[in-house]
């Protein structure tokens, strides 16, 4: 996985919440799939509408591109058996996991206090949301 996204309803339409290289964008989801190739949707086992306010106020906030850089370095160590910490992940900024990771806190999803928002990527954000899912709730590829 490359990239991590929010897939919302706002008044009856589907809306992709994120962050992408032009900094926290809502941008409609026939669009974002137009652009991107959407590999899977996971069944989330909690409501994240408590949340949208928090990113609703974030709108236009700049990409965190040493955050960025930063998760290089934490995904070489991980290929190295080596455990670094994202030197350079500011809060103030997202890149597309971390903004995922960090709404999932503010709404309180189970397990997501343990994720660390500047070093989970895509993938281990998709395999986190299919595990606390369970096998009653199989992945929604699109």
């Amino acid at each position: 996985m490359s990239h991590a996204f929010i897939l919302a309803e706002v008044d009856g339409r589907r809306v992709v919440i994120g962050a992408d290289w032009n900094g926290f964008i809502l941008q409609s989801y026939r669009r974002f799939r137009r652009d991107n190739y959407v590999v899977a949707v996971p069944h989330l086992v909690q409501s994240i509408d408590a949340g949208s306010g928090y990113f609703l106020d974030r709108l236009d906030d700049p990409y965190d591109w040493l955050g960025f850089v930063g998760m290089g370095l934490v995904e070489f160590g991980r290929r190295t058996g080596r455990s670094w910490r994202n030197p350079w992940s500011k809060s103030s900024r997202l890149f597309c996991s971390k903004a995922v990771v960090k709404l999932l806190q503010v709404v309180g999803y189970p397990g997501a206090e343990h994720l660390m928002p500047g070093e989970t990527n895509p993938q281990d954000l998709l395999n986190f949301l299919v595990n606390a899912a369970g096998p009653d709730h199989p992945l929604i590829e699109e």
